[in-house]
């Protein structure tokens, strides 16, 4: 297991193009000197003949690629119909909490909200 992972969420369901499978988030920490947490969406599809999922593509959350924000945990909803990946996150400056909502969307993309604490809708 590589080191750096810190947190890996699994679950949702996609079907597109006669494929189908399931979403997973991979949470990397930076380390002690790169205060920042890399978050990689995959998309999974199953094969008959393996027993673990095929990875089809994987993409990083680039909005939450700036220095300074660290993803403390990981988990996959449903919501409305739809999944929702949602990461609590921290800016390792100043303090500051808040969250990201992924939503994944066709395969390779994806839409994104950082909502920090205090901020208006």
């Amino acid at each position: 297991v590589d080191a750096a992972v810190s947190d890996v969420a699994t679950g949702g369901g996609w079907t597109e193009g006669g494929q189908s499978g399931i979403y997973r988030v991979v949470v990397r920490s930076g380390g002690r000197r790169d205060l920042r947490s890399d978050v990689v969406l995959q998309w999974l599809r199953w094969d008959d003949r393996q027993e673990q999922p095929i990875e089809v593509t994987s993409v990083p959350i680039r909005e939450l690629t700036r220095g300074g924000i660290i993803v403390t945990a990981s988990r996959i909803d449903e919501e409305d119909g739809r999944t929702v990946i949602k990461l609590p996150i921290a800016n390792a400056v100043t303090g500051a909490t808040g969250e990201a909502r992924i939503w994944p969307a066709a395969i390779g993309r994806y839409r994104a909200r950082l909502k920090w604490a205090g901020q208006d809708e």
